[in-house]
């Protein structure tokens, strides 16, 4: 009898957390509307450095971070918001110091990485490749976590 209501207890917790996980893909697609501007306006700086301009941008990111975090919450995917937040403060706290001083080749590296990476994730998103990953991780590490007893938050 526990077996057989473990095993019910387990086909719930999947699928609540696929249910959850549908609830992610119009999240993603906005994410990735939003995000795709902003990395366009990376882009436009790193080839001619506005401070000001770059410290907007880390504010975009920061902006579009909390504007996500409770559907992120929802869903039990805070690394998304945490990933936005730090890339919106790396640059904006970059695009302070070259206020004060001359924009450096290795700022135009440290920006040139930071739109590559966020250009990479934009693109898994368009192809629907990091939904389909994240639904697969999501039922590994479910399963992992409740076996444990834990909650599985990615």
């Amino acid at each position: 009898m526990q077996a057989s209501k473990a095993l019910i207890y387990d086909r719930i917790a999947d699928a609540i957390g696929l249910i959850r996980l549908q609830n992610m893909e119009p999240l993603l697609s906005t994410i990735r509307e939003r995000l795709c501007g902003i990395v366009e306006k990376i882009h436009e700086n790193t080839d001619i450095p506005n401070p000001e301009s770059l410290g907007g941008v880390g504010e975009d990111l920061v902006n579009l971070a909390n504007q996500v975090y409770n559907q992120l919450v929802e869903v039990e995917h805070k690394v998304l918001y945490n990933t936005l937040r730090d890339a919106g403060l790396g640059i904006w706290v970059k695009a302070k110091d070259i206020r004060e001083r001359a924009f450096s080749d290795d700022d135009r590296v440290y920006f040139t990485e930071v739109h590559d990476v966020l250009k990479h994730l934009c693109d898994k998103i368009e192809t629907g490749e990091y939904y389909r990953e994240l639904m697969k991780w999501q039922a590994i590490r479910g399963k992992s976590h409740r076996q444990s007893g834990e909650k599985a938050i990615v």
